[in-house]
């Protein structure tokens, strides 16, 4: 019905810019999948021992905008939706992590890369004063030592410095192609 609508060029127009686009390109074996925090919405990832789950939004106003990453893992064997903090020694537990705006310029953001079945979080921020920092946290399953603590939790396992010429976006596109440490 809509097709029908469309003038003859238009249609014409159209099909062939549809047809033009490029193919959707496989990732390389062994290649990593970097998931930005600019993808919104619910995404759902097969890693080991069930499904981790980021929700990604956004906020934003006048003088503020914000996104950010929530995320949720369900085991093989149940449908509950578990929180999974990212646990950073310095700063404690965060169930929600946020990005970090001043104006035009992004001075926190995040990615999330997928490495088989492994999943890591990787964080770049610029503090007021020296380098860039890039964090990696590994999403790790609890021990039978942690019973008092959440099933699955995001853990830091390195810190690499960046220079402060460099943009938040360069140094998670950097991070990104590297090997975990851990």
């Amino acid at each position: 019905m809509f097709l029908k609508k469309l003038s003859p060029a238009l249609l014409a127009l159209t099909l062939a810019v549809a047809s033009a686009a490029p193919a959707p390109v496989p990732a390389k074996a062994g290649a990593a999948q970097i998931v930005p925090s600019t993808k919104q919405g619910m995404q759902k990832f097969a890693v080991t021992g069930g499904n981790l789950i980021m929700v990604a939004g956004s906020y934003q106003d006048v003088l503020t905008y914000k996104r950010s990453l929530t995320f949720y893992f369900t085991d093989k064997t149940s449908a509950d939706w578990d929180h999974v903090p990212i646990y950073d020694v310095e700063v404690g537990n965060t169930l929600t992590w946020l990005s970090i705006s001043s104006g035009e310029t992004t001075t926190a953001d995040a990615v999330l890369a997928l490495h088989g079945d492994a999943a890591y979080l990787l964080i770049a921020e610029r503090p007021a004063k020296g380098q860039i920092n890039a964090s990696w946290f590994k999403l790790i399953e609890a021990d039978g030592n942690t019973n008092d603590g959440p099933a699955h939790q995001f853990v830091k396992i390195a810190t690499h410095s960046h220079p402060r010429t460099k943009s938040i976006e360069d140094v998670l596109k950097a991070e990104s192609l590297l090997k975990p440490s851990k």
